[in-house]
């Protein structure tokens, strides 16, 4: 009893010096934390994450891209309103702001699906220095109608780098859409170039689900969209609803809120991740004209709403999960990279609350699995130019590039030494 009684003192006097050591000082309490934290979330991966840019650190990032033709940058967006660009190098230190638009939006302050959600630069940007911005803005107030709202928008609009290279120049903004917004749910937000040289824009549907099935608004849709040098943009003539009932600027529709859509780089299939509703998340194939059953399907099944259930007269998902197993699907990329062989052709994505990221193979679409979990929560996936594929953590403010099995032997190392 009496040596029980020693060693515990001692080990009560080693932990008090222990604290009175790290309240002195406070800079090696961060590092010590901030490594059984990266320890943690090697452990919970398997491994398979990176930290890409371990000396950044962003504000609720939402959407990570590479200019064409500029391997050597990236610009990224904070949903609190800030396009940041900063050198690829995992040793970068600085992301200056180039375009500060907080002042302008209606941000995850008012709402969490509120802010700056998609950037998509022109095809020839090294020519005229164009990109794409999507953004809700306004003061939504309390509409008289239960559950709406007044005041929001939802815009899409052209901007311009500067002559310095420097900033993106706040007054060239030219709006070529704006769409008011009944509630402050499911804004959607990826913007992306074809090979065809059409924007696709993918809208959720605000918040009611009758607008996906509505072939006269916008919302719950993806457009296409040919976008010019002044402030409107065309309809390319082959759109499915040129000349038929319904907004010309649609090409797919039936979508409750999808969060991303993504070009497949070797086959140009448009693939596409719709968060549910009670039941079921999903991933879609998006095809021209295509109807993909919202508010009547959710997944592989008929909602309430569907009397009587037709499926057969929708596009089923290429995959589903239930709720069960996450919130809010976070669509990613069909790997196209070299790092990862034993992925080559997966479209792989991920669970905005699980911290799950999962797979599909592509060629044909097959074999939904999970790939690896992780203590994450969110936002985005990233492709470089080389196709490799990186995780936007939303919380954390952190980039993580997605590796290889690192093997039982390194992955022991690391998860010892750090």
């Amino acid at each position: 009893m009496t040596r029980l009684a020693l060693v515990i003192g001692i080990l009560f006097v080693l932990l008090a010096g222990a604290q009175w050591w790290l309240a002195r000082n406070p800079e090696l309490s961060d590092v010590i934390g901030a490594s059984i934290d990266a320890r943690q979330l090697y452990a919970v991966s398997d491994g398979r994450l990176e930290r890409a840019f371990p000396k950044l650190r962003f504000d609720q990032p939402v959407a990570m891209v590479q200019a064409p033709g500029d391997p050597e940058h990236w610009f990224l967006l904070e949903q609190t309103g800030r396009v940041r660009r900063f050198e690829n190098r995992r040793d970068a230190v600085n992301a200056p702001v180039l375009l500060d638009l907080s002042r302008r939006l209606a941000g995850p302050s008012v709402y969490a699906e509120l802010g700056l959600l998609g950037i998509a630069f022109h095809p020839e940007w090294k020519k005229n220095r164009q990109l794409f911005l999507y953004y809700t803005a306004g003061v939504p107030v309390q509409a008289p109608e239960e559950g709406r709202v007044l005041g929001l928008s939802s815009r899409l609009s052209r901007f311009t780098l500067a002559e310095s290279g420097e900033t993106i120049d706040p007054r060239s903004e030219v709006p070529l859409l704006v769409l008011d917004q009944p509630t402050v749910y499911h804004k959607g937000g990826t913007l992306v170039f074809g090979e065809d040289g059409y924007l696709y824009v993918s809208l959720g549907e605000g918040g009611v689900p009758e607008n996906a099935s509505d072939r006269t608004t916008l919302l719950g849709s993806i457009l296409r969209l040919a976008v010019g040098p002044g402030g409107r943009y065309g309809i390319p003539n082959d759109n499915p609803l040129v000349e038929r009932p319904g907004r010309p600027e649609i090409y797919a529709w039936g979508l409750r809120n999808p969060w991303k859509i993504s070009f497949d780089t070797e086959t140009g299939r448009l693939w596409a991740a719709d968060v549910g509703d009670v039941r079921f998340e999903e991933v879609d194939i998006i095809d021209k004209g295509g109807d993909y059953g919202w508010p009547f399907l959710e997944g592989p099944e008929c909602t309430k709403r569907a009397d009587p259930c037709e499926p057969d007269k929708f596009i089923a998902p290429v995959a589903s999960y239930t709720r069960s197993g996450g919130c809010a699907i976070i669509g990613g990329y069909v790997y196209r990279g070299s790092r990862i062989p034993e992925w080559r052709g997966l479209y792989v994505h991920g669970d905005h609350c699980s911290g799950k990221v999962g797979g599909v193979m592509a060629d044909p679409p097959h074999g939904a699995r999970e790939l690896f979990k992780s203590n994450l929560v969110l936002s985005n996936f990233s492709q470089d130019l080389d196709g490799e594929l990186y995780l936007l953590a939303h919380e954390r403010g952190e980039i993580y590039r997605l590796v290889a099995d690192p093997g039982w032997f390194t992955y022991l190392w690391k998860l010892i030494a750090g």
